[in-house]
């Protein structure tokens, strides 16, 4: 269920939020593009209701199986939904490294709620996700590999609420798993349930509302 005066909280407070994940953890997967169709609908979906709650997603843009082009169609129906009355929603910032791929870098150009920040190739995506996760209020995880677990499980041990979304499998995953055996130090005081509905088979909205809840309660 949504929580009005949560959702409310967060458009008065502008919640940052960095989005990290892909679908590299699927290489070898021979189901690859059902599921990756899968992860990116959850994506659009979960960024539609952050757009909604009036929080702004960081995401990177830096090659194409990332999750950047869902993040923006996702604040692109919650923009469409609100008509002209889009103030109070959230925006999306895009990370971009110098020789990003120009079909990424056209998501920056053909929407308004979008801005993007380039940075030099010579810097390590690990070290641009741990630098943006300094300036949000919370990490959202949703499939990865190596490089998604290592920032996830470093900015949970810097005190930073990481949200993992375990269902999809992947490095959201198995930071799921470190924070389930180790749940009052990761999730502090969040009910079971919540962090067990992380995790269970996607059910669509209600999980995608489950999400930000959890996010926003942390």
């Amino acid at each position: 269920p949504e929580h009005p005066v949560r959702y409310a909280a967060a458009r008065s407070q502008r919640i940052r939020v960095r989005l990290i994940g892909s679908a590299s953890h699927l290489a070898n997967d021979p189901q690859r593009d059902e599921k990756w169709t899968r992860i990116r609908e959850a994506v659009r979906l979960i960024c539609q209701k952050f757009a909604e709650a009036g929080c702004s997603v960081l995401t990177m843009a830096d090659r194409q199986d990332v999750l950047a082009e869902a993040v923006v169609e996702g604040f692109k129906v919650a923009y469409a939904k609100a008509g002209e009355s889009t103030r109070g929603l959230g925006r999306v910032e895009l990370h971009f490294p110098a020789n990003a791929p120009d079909t990424l870098r056209q998501l920056e150009l053909r929407n308004e709620l979008v801005s993007g920040k380039s940075y030099p190739v010579t810097v390590d995506p690990y070290a641009i996700n741990l630098k943006a996760l300094e300036s949000c209020d919370a990490g959202v995880l949703v499939g990865g590999s190596v490089g998604t677990k290592s920032v996830g499980l470093a900015a949970s041990l810097m005190s930073k609420v990481i949200v993992p979304v375990g269902c999809f499998g992947g490095a959201a995953e198995a930071v799921w798993s470190y924070g389930s055996s180790h749940r009052r130090e990761f999730f502090y005081d969040l009910d079971d349930d919540l962090v067990d509905e992380l995790y269970s088979t996607w059910k669509g909205e209600s999980d995608a509302n489950n999400v930000i809840n959890v996010t926003l309660r942390l």
